[in-house]
């Protein structure tokens, strides 16, 4: 792995007299799957806003390769390289497979390029194509999403996550709501795409035994703070973490 491609470093935000984040320091690298856990208030959905520029830290810093990005807006940050999923589904209802993902490469070419050439534009349907055959949906592009299983749902939105070749992509539950095998199955795509296009990834999960199954390195979050950061066992067998997480003492 090369340097980090984002950095966050001593942020902290408050929200009137609660510190929603404290001190949070961490890297993540090319090609690298990070998971993110902790109980509810930890801090984790804090975290991903102050990541995409929702959320503006009181005071640390955000950095994407060497740049910092911590007074950008979302959609400077999006131009930049950063993709995010949401715990809802984030598609278009009235629209098929194909067109999701076709719209979330058009917005960004839109800004980056406003007058794109006829082959930007085969480039452009290649690369969707390539995504549909990448996430197992080139039966179902055409089909409506509304027509679509949860399950393949969950493949059109990371498709859709993954368009542009962005260079880090946060996962907020992209598990929830699938069996344990199409979960696996969604684990195993997002390992590949980082593994294939070098993008890194966080993934804010509840699913513990799945992140330990899944991801390089393992953060865990308690009321702000980072408690534990490291590989996935280690990190589970904290004495630390045990207690605040798991509520084991021992």
């Amino acid at each position: 792995m090369t340097g980090p491609v984002l950095d966050v470093s001593d942020v902290v935000v408050r929200f009137g007299g609660l510190t929603a984040v404290d001190g949070l320091t961490f890297t993540l690298h090319p090609g690298e799957v990070l998971g993110v856990i902790g109980p509810n208030g930890a801090g984790k959905t804090t975290m991903v806003d102050v990541i995409t520029g929702v959320c503006r830290p009181r005071s640390g810093s955000v950095r994407l390769g060497e740049q910092d990005v911590t007074g950008w807006a979302p959609h400077r940050r999006a131009l930049a390289g950063l993709s995010r999923s949401f715990q809802t589904v984030g598609l278009a209802p009235g629209l098929s497979a194909r067109e999701n993902v076709l719209g979330a490469l058009e917005a960004l070419e839109r800004v980056r390029s406003p007058f794109p050439r006829r082959a930007a534009v085969r480039r452009r349907q290649e690369e969707v194509d390539r995504l549909l055959d990448t996430f197992g949906l080139l039966d179902e592009a055409d089909l409506s999403v509304t027509e679509l299983p949860l399950g393949t749902v969950k493949r059109v939105e990371l498709a859709k996550v993954f368009a542009g070749r962005p260079r880090v992509v946060l996962l907020d539950e992209p598990f929830a709501g699938l069996s344990r095998a199409e979960a696996r199955d969604r684990a195993s795509l997002i390992t590949r795409q980082a593994a294939d296009t070098g993008a890194a990834v966080l993934i804010v999960e509840h699913d513990v035994p799945l992140l330990m199954n899944t991801v390089h390195t393992l953060l865990v979050l308690e009321q702000g703070r980072r408690i534990a950061l490291g590989p996935p066992g280690s990190v589970m067998s904290d004495p630390a973490v045990r207690a605040a997480y798991l509520g084991d003492a021992a």
